[in-house]
């Protein structure tokens, strides 16, 4: 289960566990990076060709 916090910067996920992940946008609107804030979790960086 995850809950969707909307922000001005973008979007966070919380889980049921409560692993927090930073959603970074780009302009768009399109997810660019998921960035854990659990230690030792890397980031997960997004590309797309548009």
């Amino acid at each position: 289960m995850t809950r969707n916090v909307v922000s001005t910067g973008g979007l966070t996920t919380t889980s049921k566990t409560g692993d927090v992940v930073l959603h970074l946008t780009t302009v768009q609107g399109s997810v660019a990076m998921q960035l854990p804030l659990t230690a030792g979790q890397p980031p997960l960086v997004l590309d797309t060709d548009e």
